[in-house]
This record gives C-alpha cells, sequence and structure tokens, in this order.
C-alpha cells in the first residue's frame, strides 16, 4: 500500500488513531492519512488501496498530532493501555459509543481517562503538553482493577459535568463558561484544536447524556460485587 503511494501518487501514507496508539482492539478499523501534494491526484487512485475496515484521510495532521499524544500517554505505563482498550470495549458492549448516534466517541472516552488518571491524589500520568524534557515516575503503585473502579467513580460522583471540562493540557480546572460551552450538557476538550469541544454530539436536551452519566454511576456497584 506504501509502495503504491510512493510510485503512483509521489505521497506518503501514514496510520493514525487506535491501530497506532495503542489503544486498539482486533476488531479496530485502520486509519489512513495521505500527505500529498497536489490533492487533486487522490482522487483516480483511492480505490487501490482502501478495504471495508480502512478509512483513508488526507492531510490529516490534527489526527496524526493526537495519535501521538496518545501514544506517548501508553508509553508511559502500561496501564493506560489496558484502560483504554476497557474503557473501549465497555462502552461498546453498552451501546453508549459513537458521536454519529449522538454518545461520545471512543477518542473523547480516551480523553476522560487521561483526565482521571491525571488527577488522582497520586497521578499516573502527567501533563505531556506541559513538560518539555522530564523522567516521569509515577508515584501510583494501585492496580489495574483498583483504577478502573475509582475512574467509574469519578465520573459518576466526583467531576462536575455542570460547570467543568474535560481537558488533559495542564491541572488547573477549566470552566464551561471560559470556553463559551454553557449550553452544553458535558464537554471534552481537543487537546490540540481548543474550540472543539469533544462532547458537541450529546444530545443538548440530555436526552442521552443523562443516561451516560447514569451508565458510570449505576455501574460501579455492580463492579465492587464482581471484585
Amino acid at each position: 500500500m506504501e509502495r503504491l503511494c510512493q510510485v503512483r501518487l509521489n505521497c506518503c501514507l501514514e496510520i493514525f488513531g487506535s491501530t497506532k496508539n495503542g489503544f486498539g482492539t482486533k476488531n479496530s478499523d485502520v486509519d489512513l492519512c495521505l500527505h500529498l501534494d497536489p490533492l487533486s491526484l487522490v482522487t483516480q487512485h483511492v480505490g487501490y488501496f482502501l478495504s471495508s475496515n480502512s478509512y483513508l484521510t488526507i492531510c490529516n495532521e490534527v489526527a496524526i498530532q493526537n495519535t501521538n499524544l496518545l501514544q506517548s500517554y501508553g508509553r508511559l505505563d502500561r496501564r493506560v493501555p489496558q484502560l483504554g482498550v476497557a474503557l473501549k470495549v465497555w462502552t461498546k458492549c453498552c451501546n453508549i459509543s459513537g458521536a454519529s448516534e449522538g454518545w461520545l466517541s471512543s477518542y473523547a472516552y480516551i480523553i476522560m481517562l487521561l483526565h482521571f488518571l491525571q488527577r488522582l491524589e497520586r497521578p499516573v500520568l502527567p501533563f505531556l503538553q506541559q513538560v518539555v524534557e522530564f523522567i516521569w515516575l509515577a508515584p501510583n503503585s494501585q492496580s489495574v482493577a483498583e483504577l478502573w473502579l475509582e475512574f467509574f467513580a469519578y465520573y459518576a460522583w466526583k467531576f462536575d459535568y455542570v460547570n467543568e471540562v474535560v481537558q488533559i493540557r495542564h491541572p488547573k480546572v477549566l470552566v464551561k463558561k471560559r470556553k463559551g460551552w454553557d449550553s452544553s450538557p458535558f464537554a471534552v476538550e481537543d487537546p490540540f484544536v481548543l474550540n472543539h469541544n469533544l462532547a458537541a454530539t450529546v444530545d443538548s436536551d440530555g436526552n442521552l447524556s443523562v443516561p451516560l452519566f447514569k451508565f458510570f454511576s449505576f455501574s460501579l456497584p455492580g463492579f465492587y460485587k464482581v471484585c
């Protein structure tokens, strides 16, 4: 595929998304970004390398940045991708995943997970977009299971959905009013496109956001019983 791009289109092909960032499953789609100039060349050749589980975008630099950032977080601690994959599987099993259906995207859920892991009393993750050079030794020694339970507790009872924004850029509390997102029932900031609310797909009338939050709350007692 990459050879075809180089020979026929004089461009390069780059994988992004969960297949690369470490949060993918065996059923994850393959997301591809095509870097080329001029763009008009792609129209007659796209059919050569697309399949039913592959998605092609052109010059999607933001997606590449997001992928690299998530991959960097995942490499800091082996528990991070484990929790991320578990969260993606859980949301799909509960049918609460998919921006096109009024829920959050899997990417937004991962941002929520990273936000939580940065804000523990003993953090699992730092704020990578604030640090240039560092050696990170996570002070947190909790098991994956313990962090999984605390994640649900955090979003069931601790996080202030009415006023706050989920974000992973810095440790300060970011309020919706500052972003102009007061009318959104839920707010998740894209770490690179700062005016993009990843939770904007959640219905504003709350018909879907309320069940979403209840899923977190109602699931927690069941997890405790299992453990």
